[in-house]
């Protein structure tokens, strides 16, 4: 009985047919193919395994550049929540006293002060007689409430003219302030009517 044999065609130089001859083998990694170096475990990667100190340091300045432009968003964020807290201060200070304005009693046997016509004069309501609010105050390490920003309130209440003469008035409360180098103003007013 003959065995059937594989004939490959001759190959025309002797590389050539050691690759031909290697391509029929299971494992590539056996034989012949380890000696020209073109599936070597590893060998690409030898090369990739380290980085340059130029990348290093490119990284390094990038890493630098975004830390310092996060601790710029941080002061300016910072700044603007501390204005805002100032602002809000301001705010409450000048509704307290709308609020005090809208609930005195008012009527023909007594006029507050808060009430009292003025074209605009510094109205003191913390009782300190210096003209000046205290707008946002922090304890010292003896627990002593000390002043940080101090503002100027206005009151303005002028007599608003109706037909039939009631005792109408419009009260203005004005609150200015000077924080991180910015003067700001806050103002509300209301109306007012004699009670009886």
């Amino acid at each position: 009985m003959n065995t059937p044999s594989i004939h490959l065609p001759r190959a025309k130089s002797s590389r050539t047919a050691f690759l031909v001859s290697n391509t029929l083998r299971s494992d590539p990694f056996e034989g012949g193919f380890r000696r020209f170096g073109s599936f070597r475990p590893g060998a690409r990667q030898r090369g990739l395994a380290g980085a340059t100190l130029l990348e290093v340091t490119i990284a390094l300045v990038m890493l630098a550049m975004m830390v310092v432009a996060s601790i710029q968003a941080l002061l300016v964020s910072n700044r603007l929540a501390a204005s805002n807290r100032i602002r809000t201060a301001a705010r409450a200070i000048v509704q307290r006293n709308i609020d005090t304005t809208l609930t005195v009693r008012f009527d023909s046997t007594a006029t507050p002060g808060i009430l009292a016509l003025t074209s605009g004069a510094n109205y003191d309501d913390d009782g300190k007689n210096d003209n000046l609010v205290d707008i946002l105050t922090l304890k010292d390490t003896a627990g002593t409430m000390l002043p940080v920003v101090k503002g100027t309130l206005q009151r303005t209440v002028t007599a608003v003219s109706n037909p039939q003469g009631a005792d109408i008035r419009r009260v203005e409360f004005s609150l200015s302030y000077l924080f991180q180098g910015k003067p700001t103003t806050v103002s509300m007013s209301t109306v007012r009517t004699i009670d009886d």
